[in-house]
């Protein structure tokens, strides 16, 4: 998938006049290569924000520290891998060797993965970059934040030619998000054959006895938790390199989300699954000017849960809108205020599965009946179980490339 570009400008200039040699390395072998030195320009910091209620804040093209590795004919690390904390001085000088072929660049790690018990200490191959895996919680706080999410890149060094006395390379990294994102960006409803469904604030619905309807919560569950920072599909011969999908082996999946794995949510528990209230919304905005629509609730990142989620067991990504319906006409009493619930899956048949660097943009449409059941009303359309996909559904489904690759997701129940 391609995003827009974030050129890193990498300068290899050789210290020694001698002419580039290639020693026929083993991979994380270092030999006698002519040394070479190399400028990274990079972007400067951007203001960071958790996820929240509201549109995406921040920017998330921000880059505030790299980790470089540079590797040889045979995929082996040269040297030790690099750190640069983004943060000071815009311009950085490394070192490494006329043996390079390759770059590697991942961004946003934050402290140094490189010193000892970190997490890419004493990596020697591309094999074993690849194999690192990161994680989307740390503790019970996000690591992807606006303006600061993991992203990765690949670049290969042009031959090294020699200018006057200096034998000269230059490549060109093009920066990937590892993460995905999942974007509200509103909940319509009176869009249908019902045209006046009333809404009220769930803090005043129940007095408010006019009101047919109210949203309650919007929560994430099995939210995949774990990714590797390359993916295993790499196009070195494309022009910029291309990346696959493939950031995570279903074995390697655990998962967490906003609401206890109990009640409704049967089944296989998900491996190592967590509930944490990031993944959970509890305050919506208020209605807009017309009275039919919320718009931008919130927003999540999360990572790739692609791999083999066919069926709903496979345990892909699910939203669910939470309303309460008044059943019964102005009525206030508990068991005539019933939940509904409106749930899309991201992949096992429902929406596209999860990938990185896609912003799943989604609208839903709550064109449904909300008025009491003696006037015909049903709850919207909406199911008494949340972990079953609302089926009655029209949607609508557009990609158009931005910084992240867009996937807006219009999804109608009638």
């Amino acid at each position: 998938m391609k995003m827009r570009s974030i050129l890193l400008s990498v300068l290899a200039i050789a210290v020694l006049a001698s002419c580039a040699k290639d020693n026929g390395l083993g991979a994380g072998e270092d030999g006698d290569a002519s040394e070479a030195k190399v400028t990274l320009r990079l972007k400067g910091n951007g203001s960071p924000s958790s996820r929240a209620a509201g549109p995406v804040v921040g920017d998330d093209e921000s880059i505030n520290t790299l980790t470089v590795f540079f590797l040889n004919a045979s995929d082996g690390v040269i040297g030790t891998p690099l750190w640069i904390d983004g943060t000071g001085t815009p311009t950085t000088n490394l070192t490494t060797t006329t043996d390079a072929r390759r770059v590697v660049v991942i961004a946003n790690l934050g402290t140094d993965p490189t010193a000892t018990g970190g997490l890419f200490h004493g990596v020697k191959t591309l094999s074993q970059i690849q194999g690192k895996l990161g994680d989307l919680i740390s503790g019970t706080a996000p690591t992807q934040n606006s303006g600061d999410v993991y992203m990765s890149g690949v670049g290969v060094l042009s031959a090294f030619t020699l200018d006057g006395t200096t034998q000269k390379a230059t490549a060109t990294v093009t920066l990937n998000f590892v993460s995905a994102r999942i974007q509200i960006m509103a909940i319509e409803w009176n869009g249908g054959t019902e045209t006046n469904n009333q809404y009220a604030d769930k803090a005043a619905f129940t007095a408010t006895v006019n009101a047919d309807f109210t949203i309650e919560r919007i929560y994430l569950m099995n939210v995949q938790t774990k990714t590797q920072f390359l993916p295993n599909t790499i196009g070195w011969t494309d022009s910029p390199p291309t990346f696959g999908t493939d950031y995570i082996k279903k074995t390697d999946r655990s998962f967490a989300g906003g609401m206890s794995w109990s009640g409704m949510w049967t089944g296989a528990q998900p491996t190592g699954f967590v509930q944490n209230t990031e993944y959970l919304l509890n305050s919506m905005p208020v209605v807009d000017a017309t009275g039919n629509k919320l718009e931008s609730p919130g927003y999540w990142y999360v990572f790739t849960n692609n791999t083999d989620v066919t069926a709903t067991t496979d345990h892909p990504t699910v939203l669910v809108v939470v309303t309460k319906w008044r059943s019964v006409a102005n009525s206030t009493t508990t068991t005539d205020l019933k939940t509904r619930y409106f749930t899309v899956y991201f992949g096992g048949g429902d929406q596209e599965a999860i990938a990185a660097g896609n912003d799943y943009q989604v609208t839903l449409k709550l064109n449904g009946s909300f008025k009491p059941t003696e006037d015909g009303g049903d709850g919207g359309g909406g199911t008494d179980d949340p972990s079953k996909p609302t089926v009655n559904s029209a949607v609508d489904i557009t990609v158009d490339v931005k910084p992240w690759v867009v996937k807006t997701i219009d999804k109608e129940w009638n």
